[in-house]
């Protein structure tokens, strides 16, 4: 399983050095990127398997560990905002792309593969969700 987004493969050996220029133009400037550990945002949604999704890229020792995918309204404009019951329709997407998961959890569901972890996390205190791709996992376990 690959996760390819802006015509780049993600994966966890992904360089933050590697990314191209039009890539990075994407997501706000790091405020130091010479440190090991950034933390992109995109500046605006962006449209990935039909969805709009804030992204956020972590690097960890320069090298991709995660990107988070956040539901987005369809704006033009710059600042956007999450869209309403975004746990039910990252579930939606995720049935849609990868099929059933792997294990459903109260707090979300979860797909495994043998390169990467994929879960939809949903806290009901604060009504928050998001996609998660721990691109690390497979070192992990």
């Amino acid at each position: 399983m690959e996760l390819e987004i802006f015509n780049h493969q993600l994966t966890a050996n992904k360089k933050y050095d590697d990314l191209t220029n039009d890539v990075k133009e994407l997501f706000e400037k790091p405020k130091d990127n010479k440190i090991d550990n950034l933390i992109l945002r995109s500046k605006h949604a962006i449209v990935y398997k039909e969805m709009r999704f804030r992204f956020i890229l972590i690097f960890k020792k320069r090298e991709l560990s995660k990107v988070i995918l956040i539901a987005m309204k369809k704006q033009d404009n710059p600042i956007y905002s999450v869209i309403e019951n975004t746990n039910e329709r990252h579930i939606k997407w995720l049935l849609k792309n990868y099929g059933e998961p792997t294990d459903k959890k109260s707090w979300g569901i979860i797909y495994q593969f043998s390169s990467m972890k994929i879960t939809s996390e949903y806290d009901p205190r604060s009504g928050t969700s998001e996609i998660v791709y721990d691109l690390n996992f497979s070192k992990e376990n």
